[in-house]
């Protein structure tokens, strides 16, 4: 009890000012699909479902939210509760995990470490991802109900741990794995636990079945990429080298020399563990980093979420074998000291980033879904994609109230729509509050300086069985964005790819080309539509 409550405390010290935050990135979003979808459909018809998602499977996390929707409403805060509610408890899950393995000291300070880690300071503000949470949760009670199955011979432990993975698997992909983990639990003979993992195996294999039907394709969105064993191999090495930086949060000689006396001090317990503890160690790191693969080269800190546990669940287990023996216990101290002093300056940095960007969103979208009108806009705010078209929509459709003004993500908006009595609103960073800005003809007339309206410029994009492909020309360096619709919603994207996006048939495309010189060119704004889900469209200047 004592623990717990030291580790609740410890979580909300440490990120209790996402209290203070607001919807962000997909929020309204999966908001909206759980308030206008029945449960069931999410769970069962490919075409609901993928209305929010086409890339990966995660019914729990629309579920989760719709949860708190219902007891709470629309009021963000009691969402952050929950979110540190549910890491606290992923902390103690963690805990009492590894306890019986390690001493009650090294346990604690592997779950306290696991709550300083540069992952958790980046998910603790963001509802989005709550379900690397909540999938860790039921994760560790997989586990936990597993073992208390083994060691009390009671089929109902083994039957609620199959439950719980199959929870675990619904809010996340990435713990598909974890039943591979029961193998390596000490109690019981490997026969006993194979018998007792049949539920387990069961469930993986109604995933693979159920994902498949969802998605249309057991990688779903991944599978549009090549994945043949050369690339897999690339991707596992950028993977390794991306995770220990999102891991840890640290690059440059000095950090490369501590992460090397690190992991020397790991790799000494493990090689005297024999082979055993070489199996151990190798399955569970294809069981933390395998499902990241795919995304090997486009690596977000989020994903470190689950390494980041089993890299705190083998700093707790290596400190307590380097602790064994008369007097020694100083060694396991200066092992945790070690990790601690390389992920706290880390946390805190990426804390304070998360939370000055929360801050500024927080202003901009609850001043644009509570106060604005239709000539008020709302220039370049930090969230992008259909963020604000989703939260005008839950005000007009489930708040019945009028429309909202705009969010405009280029000023090339201010030039399309001169003259039209708009009232514009920014960010200003020295002051951390939203202020009205100069008039629209007078942010047109700044930024027509750094266009060139004439210069070439070639688009090329494709729709086919829902994969959008694109590529654009002739420039081989520079940043491109495409911008849709009136607001021109803007997606950064590299100048050739695919994707596979949820789109409307009817789309409005202007193509932006910003050159590394700093000035701009732009396509007209062009139609986009699709007929029985293809769509073609080439344009050039």
């Amino acid at each position: 009890m004592v623990v717990g409550l030291f580790l609740t405390a410890l979580t909300f010290a440490l990120y209790g000012r996402a209290l203070g935050l607001w919807w962000t990135f997909e929020d309204p979003a999966i908001l909206l699909h759980g308030q206008i979808h029945a449960p069931w459909s999410t769970f069962f018809i490919p075409e609901v479902y993928q209305t929010y998602n086409r890339i990966s499977f995660t019914p729990g996390l629309i579920v989760s939210f719709a949860v708190d929707r219902h007891l709470v409403g629309y009021r963000p805060a009691l969402f952050y509760a929950h979110q540190l509610l549910a890491l606290a408890l992923a902390a103690g899950l963690l805990e009492r995990l590894l306890r019986r393995y390690v001493s009650r000291l090294w346990s604690f300070l592997a779950a306290a470490l696991f709550l300083v880690g540069i992952p958790v300071a980046g998910v603790a503000p963001w509802l989005g991802v709550r379900h690397y949470v909540d999938g860790l949760v039921l994760a560790l009670g997989t586990i936990l109900c597993f073992r208390r199955g083994l060691s009390s011979h009671a089929r109902a432990w083994t039957l609620a741990s199959a439950a719980l993975y199959l929870g675990a698997v619904l809010c996340k992909e990435i713990y598909a794995p974890v039943f591979l983990l029961v193998f390596l639990l000490p109690e019981g003979s490997p026969a006993r636990r194979l018998v007792h993992a049949a539920p387990l195996v069961l469930v993986a294999g109604l995933y693979a079945v159920w994902r498949q039907f969802m998605l249309s394709g057991y990688l779903g969105g991944y599978a549009q990429r090549r994945l043949d064993l050369s690339e897999l191999m690339r991707l596992g090495r950028l993977l390794l080298g991306q995770a220990a930086t999102a891991v840890f949060g640290v690059s440059g000689l000095p950090a490369t020399l501590a992460l090397g006396a690190l992991a020397l001090a790991f790799l000494v317990v493990v090689v005297r563990g024999g082979g055993a503890a070489l199996l151990c160690v190798a399955i569970c790191l294809a069981v933390a980093l395998g499902p990241l693969l795919p995304v090997g080269d486009s690596f977000e800190t989020r994903y470190a979420f689950v390494p980041w546990v089993f890299a705190v669940s083998g700093t707790g287990w290596a400190a307590a074998r380097w602790a064994l023996g008369r007097g020694r216990a100083l060694a396991g101290l200066a092992l945790f000291a070690l990790a601690l002093g390389l992920v706290w300056p880390a946390n805190r940095r990426r804390w304070a980033e998360v939370i000055r960007v929360g801050e500024r969103s927080r202003a901009e979208a609850s001043f644009f879904f509570e106060r604005s009108g239709l000539r008020d806009v709302v220039r370049a705010p930090v969230e992008r994609g259909n963020f604000y078209s989703t939260l005008a929509e839950i005000r007009t459709r489930i708040f019945h109230r009028s429309q909202p003004g705009h969010a405009a993500f280029d000023d090339l908006f201010f030039c399309r729509h001169g003259g039209e009595g708009l009232q514009v609103f920014g960010w200003a960073e020295s002051k951390g509050a939203l202020e009205r800005l100069e008039s629209p003809d007078a942010l047109c007339t700044a930024y027509t300086s750094t266009i060139r309206e004439s210069a070439p410029l070639s688009l090329a994009m494709t729709r086919e069985n829902g994969v959008l492909s694109w590529t654009f020309g002739p420039y081989a360096e520079g940043r491109w964005a495409v911008l849709l619709g009136e607001d021109l919603v803007r997606y950064d994207v590299p100048r050739e790819g695919r994707i596979l996006p949820f789109l409307p048939d009817d789309l409005v495309v202007t193509l932006r080309y910003e050159s590394a010189e700093g000035w701009r060119t732009f396509s007209p704004a062009l139609p986009f539509r699709s007929t029985n889900g293809s769509a073609g469209l080439k344009w050039s200047r």
